[in-house]
């Protein structure tokens, strides 16, 4: 029981940080690249 909680626990940290640190660097970069392509002719 308490190995399916540390489990449940430790997926819920992981989800939050990937949500919380790549998804912001994701849209960083996909508007420079937004950015950039818009310059080129």
């Amino acid at each position: 029981m308490m190995t399916t909680a540390a489990a449940l626990m430790g997926g819920l940290r992981f989800s939050k940080t990937l949500t919380l640190y790549v998804t912001p660097v994701f849209f960083l970069y996909r508007e420079k690249l937004r950015r950039y392509l818009s310059k080129v002719p």
